[in-house]
């Protein structure tokens, strides 16, 4: 048969939607930003048919894609098109939900964040740097937090930082299934921050015999396991650690029902 088509397809079926996506550019300008697209989908394929992609390979694909589209757009306009779909906005939207950024604080924060990215492909994992030119990496990064800080003021950026956190992310997921909004996820994230500090008191206690600090880490597990369960409720809770947010909680102490049970001396 004919030998399939380089670009995929990716338009098929989906043309209205696409529509609406790209509803802030002028209708003549569409077709060539779609064609673009799906030439550089066609190219980021092809980089991953040998598994893994180089996160230098992709960086060049993509601000090669950028550049093309640029030729097309107005610079508004290519900013309107870099907020609907870089991999910066994109991942930013999912890292910050919990932070609930104003417009004005998500398109500052996005300007800094899509200039290191740029440069260091922080969105695809961040470039295997090393000498020199780490210690360049290292520095754009501290000048990114320390721009972000005096942009966020101390209060606004310890809300920032708090959002980027794994474990606060998955107390925010839980909230909002149940409705129960921000405050209930900065509240248990408090109650992990608090447990954390009484455990390394406990360990650093050397008064303490071995069973005696595993009596009270358990016991602070136990407490921290009650007060997030009476934040969330039953079913929050339950929806809390169906998706594996509690693992935190085996820093302080393991499980107990995953704890082999020790055998009897005959």
């Amino acid at each position: 048969g004919s030998a399939p088509e380089e670009k995929p397809e990716l338009m098929a079926g989906v043309n209205s939607q696409l529509e609406t996506m790209f509803d802030f550019l002028p209708t003549d300008k569409r077709t060539k930003v779609f064609d673009l697209m799906q030439d550089m989908q066609g190219k980021l394929q092809k980089a991953m048919k040998g598994g893994a992609p180089d996160p230098e390979d992709m960086r060049k694909l993509m601000k090669e894609s950028e550049a093309a589209i640029a030729g097309v757009l107005t610079p508004e306009e290519m900013l309107d098109y870099n907020l609907r779909f870089s991999v910066t906005a994109n991942s930013m939207r999912m890292q910050l939900a919990g932070f609930e950024p104003s417009e004005q604080e998500f398109l500052e924060l996005y300007k800094k964040r899509k200039a290191y990215d740029d440069e260091y492909g922080a969105a695809f994992g961040g470039l295997n740097l090393k000498g020199e030119e780490k210690t360049k990496q290292e520095a754009a990064k501290k000048t990114l937090e320390e721009d972000i800080k005096t942009q966020l003021g101390e209060a606004r950026y310890a809300d920032y930082k708090r959002s980027e956190d794994y474990v606060f992310q998955a107390m925010y997921r839980a909230a909002d299934r149940e409705g129960l909004g921000k405050d209930a996820a900065v509240k248990a994230f408090d109650m992990k921050k608090a447990a954390e500090d009484q455990a390394k008191q406990i360990r650093a206690d050397a008064n303490l015999s071995k069973d005696q600090r595993d009596t009270a880490l358990r016991a602070v597990r136990e407490e921290t396991e009650r007060s997030i369960r009476g934040v969330f409720g039953e079913k929050g809770y339950a929806s809390y650690e169906r998706n594996n947010g509690t693992w935190w909680l085996n820093s302080i102490s393991r499980d107990p029902a995953t704890q082999p049970t020790p055998t009897k001396k005959p």
